[in-house]
């Protein structure tokens, strides 16, 4: 890696925005459900503007996500939580 792209990654990571998203009940989660990665990592990253975190513990799910990106998605967190993209 070249000492000029870990500076702009490091930039990049601030000005995202963080979107807390939703919990839900279970049986009230409406769409595909994405489970965890059990490594702890997010499972998605790209280059986009937002950062997913989980309403119940705050755990990253998802870093770099393009609005509009993910509709009608659950994202099952390690901790239990279904979080609910809206």
């Amino acid at each position: 890696m070249v000492e000029g792209e870990l500076s702009v990654r490091v930039a990049s990571a601030h000005l995202r925005k963080r979107l807390v998203l939703k919990v839900v009940a279970a049986e009230e989660a409406k769409g595909s459900a994405q489970p965890h990665n059990q490594e702890g990592s997010a499972l998605y990253r790209g280059h986009g503007t937002f950062d997913y975190a989980c309403g119940c513990c705050g755990l990253l799910l998802a870093i770099g996500v393009s609005p509009g990106m993910f509709q009608n998605l659950v994202f099952a967190c390690g901790c239990g939580a279904w979080n609910q993209v809206s």
